[in-house]
């Protein structure tokens, strides 16, 4: 084999695992983000801090867009009375994401006021965040 094949065939390869990987680390992300979902509606906070750390993910990042069964990671914890791990999220995320309207409208507070939350341990961690 000539040294021109050999290159060819190594430019070949390289070219074909960088098409590949992308598609490999998408999939490994979107499973990340489905245990998240699984991990916050369990009140799981150690396994959700592991599953983004090992993903190289953080939740400032992720926040805006993220949904778990059409709601947002917050509401979604409360939703499901997961209140430790919905502390943990409201600490992680910046003072400008919980203030911000949701796609319907509501800021996460006057969503859970709404929707009988107001009184929970996330809502405080939210309003500590804000204040």
């Amino acid at each position: 084999m000539s040294v021109l094949t050999k290159t060819l065939a190594i430019g070949a390869a390289i070219s074909i695992s960088a098409i590949w990987v992308p598609a490999v680390q998408a999939s490994s992300v979107e499973q990340a983000l489905t245990s998240v979902c699984e991990y916050t509606a369990q009140n799981d906070k150690g396994r959700v801090r592991k599953t983004l750390k090992n993903a190289s993910l953080r939740l400032r990042d992720i926040y805006v867009g993220f949904e778990c069964n059409g709601m947002s990671l917050l509401r979604w914890a409360m939703d499901k009375n997961a209140h430790e791990t919905g502390e943990f999220i409201a600490k992680k995320l910046s003072k400008s994401i919980l203030t911000e309207p949701e796609k319907d409208g509501q800021t996460i507070l006057q969503w859970a006021e709404a929707n009988g939350h107001g009184g929970s341990a996330t809502v405080a961690a939210i309003q500590g965040r804000i204040n």
